[in-house]
Formats: C-alpha cells, structure tokens, sequence
C-alpha cells in the first residue's frame, strides 16, 4: 500500500486553473522531487495535498488507504502529514527549545514532550548548542533547521517541504540534506519543492515533472 496516492487533481485560484488532473504516488522512506517552471504549481500541490488550497474536480487524495481530499489541516497533522512552507514560521521572541515545545504540544505532553524533543535533537544535533539562543539571534541556516525541526515535532509519516534550501548557505545546504537522509531512513515520505534539485542528489527515489504531468522513477 502506498503512503500516499493523489488521483487526478485539478485546483486553482479564483478563475485562474493552476494543477490539471495531476496524480502521483509516494511509499514510506521514499523522497519524491517536484519541478517544473514558475508558475506550474508546485507550491500549490503542496497545499492541495494539505487542505490550504481546495480541489476543484471530483480527483481525490488518498493517505494510509483513507480519502483525505479537503480534509482539515489540524485533522491532517494528527494522521501524520506535516507541511512546512518555504518562509519560515518560528518565534523570534521565543528560545529554540521552546519553539520546539510550541510545536510539539498537539501531539505530545509532559515527559513525552522532552522525549520527542531530544529525539529531534539527535536528528538535527546542530541545534543542541543552540537551544537556549532566541530565534531572532539565529543565522538564516539556523533559522531554517529550527523550521525543519519544528516540522519533525509532530513525529510525522510525511513530510512537505517547500523550497528548504531556499536562502540557505551551501554548508547549511548539506546539513538539510542530512536531515533528509536520516528521516528517509526513519520511513518518513518526504515531497520537495526545490529549485536547486541537483543539490538533492541521490537522496531522490522519484522525480514528479509538472510542467509534463509525468511522474519518472529513478532510484
């Protein structure tokens, strides 16, 4: 059973059509790269496959085997499924741990909540030194892991991440796409927008072409 399916998709803004009968498929621990020219609607299936952007036709989203089309985004992290957009979205006022508390609250309480924590640490140790540093004092890399962090609080099954190299340093480049890499072998799924592709290497099993429509397995 795949992790999740999208079946024939089409979505828009007002009047204007952006994703056309699009479909695609994603297993556990497998990273599917979408391209395609601006405009095409990456960022958009990304929204639509969490409930930000409606579908517009009768195509359907299916994760884990049930039929979340339009289902509420709160609902959509409890199941597992977890979106982080390409601004970031911490709390500058707020330390890096407790950011990371923020974001773990809906899922875990108390002793689990420290757990989660530092098992989030161990993926992303670049963070342990930094726990105590308010957000507005981080780099732009820094700032960027946290977000990436904060996204893995939740213990998700699949992950969209939209642009995460975007503003990013080469070195702080590597160290996302370490992070990829141990959460792929986790099992998690992971979607990505990304302009700088190349840079994803080997790490990709799937490549999704929405300027064609055509999914293209190549690991």
């Amino acid at each position: 059973m795949k992790l999740l399916e999208v079946k024939d998709i089409s979505t828009g803004y007002k009047k204007k059509q952006v994703l056309f009968d699009v479909s695609l498929s994603i297993s556990k621990g497998e990273v599917l790269l979408v391209k395609g020219a601006n405009g095409s609607g990456k960022s958009t299936l990304l929204k639509t496959i969490y409930s930000l952007v409606p579908i517009w036709n009768d195509g359907t989203i299916y994760f884990e085997g049930f039929n979340i089309s339009n289902t509420k985004t709160n609902e959509l992290i409890h199941k597992g499924i977890v979106y982080i957009p390409q601004k970031n979205t911490v709390f500058e006022g707020l330390t890096v741990y407790e950011n990371l508390e923020l974001s773990g609250m809906a899922i875990f309480k108390g002793k689990s909540l420290s757990n989660r924590i530092l098992e989030v640490f161990t993926i992303i140790p670049i963070l342990v030194s930094l726990k105590s540093k308010k957000v507005v004092t981080l780099s732009g890399g820094e700032t960027k892991l946290l977000n990436l962090a904060m996204g893995l609080m939740p213990q998700p099954k699949l992950l969209l991440l939209d642009e995460p190299f975007s503003g990013v340093s080469p070195i702080m480049t590597q160290h996302i796409i370490g992070v990829i890499q141990t959460i792929k072998k986790q099992g998690i799924g992971i979607i990505v927008v990304e302009h700088k592709y190349k840079d994803l290497g080997q790490v990709t099993n799937k490549i999704f072409d929405l300027s064609k429509n055509e999914l293209i397995n190549i690991n």
